[in-house]
């Protein structure tokens, strides 16, 4: 996410209207005292770059003014766009908003300029929207409540669950001061955001009627990225004998946990927000996994044999949704966007083009996912000819991989073995570089060692061997839509790691983060 006190740079823009049934005559940006109008571009769609790009703070006013005809009578539209939302994005190339059938994109990467337009003239621009984009837009930040007396380990509780370094809780805060309208959002981690409460003494009211109106407010909220997700209460655990919870935590528990009509906020949970808690937490990569199960059972998974959306789309753009809606769920710190980088999608495309060569692995002799891996990573680190020395890893996609990912989508076993492939190997690798990361920014070392344990693993093959073995069973594509969705889970629900081994994992790679971490970031 960029710095709040920093501007953003805008560098184009463009507004596509195939999905109105009208004619669109003309539109209008407004991003601070900036004012222009947006050219035409081919078929129903206007856009515009910006050289240089126009510097956006949050303070200032992004909004569009667009006209158009529908059944012979002129209409206007003023199109506000929140930037908060716009900030957010910058973990990606693009803001994308919908409103109605409108459909908006601004440019925050700089290297899309001609992109845009070359979507819109090819009528991409209103397809293959990742589906974590719509989740996003409603809510895209997982909110928080915690409560807890100064000294109870909060700073370090929100420091280890959302990866963010807690000397920036501390001192959102003054000492000993909680104001709970207050919020708090963090660069490293743009995915939740905390609001913070002094714990309750005994006999006090005040502070309880605050946060029961707060927690009321929030909840009558319209909008669910305002309403507030979830509630953690800290307090030490009492020595022996001692009273577990003080009377004014036993009754706040009392009046809005047991009360009908006031239960726990995450008892009602929406779907989206549900799915932020995943995304936004980063201790857990099981509950990653499941997170991205549950996105892909609403759209592109659950038809990948199929899959109508794709059709007339070149496999590089469907193979892109795909990666950015992985990418999304799982939440890295990368400032640098290297896990959106065209490198990193040519690693991917050239490990799943393997699928073709076939393999030998036997997958029934698989070992826990976590501690093969941190072996494997062992073993890659301390084969290096030294403490500087480079992690090699075949970047450059060959020429087969060239020309397939440039076809045009075509229902076949190859195709839907290609899109299983990327799906599980971009999913392990990125689980690998979560035990290699450890919530810290991502550097394109980390990386590469992570694609370079993977790839040496007998996961990797073992994960080809099951697909193949799938896909290769298979008479009839069209019927095996829901079998390939429940593959894809059974295989992801296989190999991800559960809450029993994480703790054994970082004590095992903490000796290996100096050669990971320590040293100077290198070339893909």
């Amino acid at each position: 996410m960029a710095n709040a006190l920093h501007p953003l740079p805008i560098y184009g823009i463009t507004v596509d209207f195939s999905k109105l049934k009208t004619n669109r005559e003309s539109a209008e940006v407004r991003i601070g005292k900036f004012n222009s109008p947006i050219k035409r571009a081919e078929g129903k769609s206007l856009c515009e770059t910006f050289s240089p790009p126009i510097m956006f703070s949050r303070g200032d006013i992004f909004s569009l003014h667009v006209r158009y005809k529908a059944r012979f009578v002129m209409k206007t539209k003023d199109i506000t766009l929140d930037p908060d939302d716009i900030f957010l994005a910058t973990g990606g190339q693009e803001y994308i908003k919908l409103y109605k059938k409108i459909r908006i994109v601004v440019n925050l990467s700089g290297n899309t300029s001609t992109k845009a337009e070359q979507a819109a003239s090819s009528g991409q621009s209103s397809g293959l929207l990742p589906t974590t984009s719509a989740i996003f837009e409603k809510c895209p930040r997982f909110r928080i409540l915690v409560m807890g007396k100064v000294g109870v380990g909060k700073s370090s509780l929100i420091d280890h669950v959302f990866g963010v370094d807690k000397q920036q809780i501390i001192e959102h805060n003054k000492p000993g001061e909680a104001i709970i309208d207050k919020e708090f959002t963090s660069p490293e981690n743009d995915r939740f955001v905390l609001h913070d409460s002094k714990g309750f003494e005994p006999g006090e009211v005040e502070n309880l009627t605050i946060v029961r109106k707060f927690i009321e407010r929030r909840r009558n909220m319209p909008d669910l990225k305002d309403q507030l997700h979830a509630v953690w209460l800290c307090f030490q655990i009492p020595h022996a004998g001692g009273r577990l919870l003080e009377t004014g935590t036993e009754d706040f528990l009392n009046r809005n946990v047991m009360e009908p009509g006031e239960r726990c906020v995450n008892q009602h949970l929406a779907p989206e927000a549900a799915v932020m808690t995943s995304v936004a937490q980063r201790v857990h990569p099981g509950l990653k996994i499941d997170a991205l199960i549950k996105i892909g059972k609403q759209r592109y998974w659950k038809a990948l044999s199929s899959c109508p959306m794709f059709k007339k789309h070149q496999m590089q753009d469907c193979l892109r949704v795909l990666h950015n809606d992985i990418i999304d769920v799982w939440n890295f710190r990368d400032p640098h966007h290297y896990l959106r980088s065209q490198e990193f999608r040519d690693l991917m495309m050239k490990m799943t083009d393997k699928t073709q060569a076939g393999s030998t692995a036997n997958p029934n002799t698989t070992l826990k996912f976590g501690l093969s891996m941190v072996g494997t990573i062992a073993g890659i680190v301390s084969a290096l000819a030294g403490p500087a020395a480079p992690i090699v890893v075949p970047i450059a996609a060959g020429a087969v991989v060239v020309v397939w990912v440039r076809d045009v989508y075509k229902m076949s076993h190859v195709v839907l073995q290609r899109f299983m492939a990327y799906i599980m190997h971009l999913t392990l690798v990125l689980q690998t570089l979560f035990i290699v990361s450890e919530s810290r920014e991502l550097t394109r070392r980390a990386i590469k060692l992570a694609v370079k344990s993977y790839s040496a693993s007998s996961i990797s093959e073992e994960v080809l061997t099951r697909i193949q073995d799938y896909v290769g069973g298979l008479a009839v594509l069209e019927h095996a839509d829901k079998d390939t969705l429940d593959k894809i889970e059974e295989m992801m629900q296989f190999y991800k790691i559960d809450g029993a081994q994480i703790t054994e994992l970082a004590a095992q790679m903490s000796n290996l983060q100096t050669n990971i971490y320590l040293l100077p970031d290198e070339p893909w």
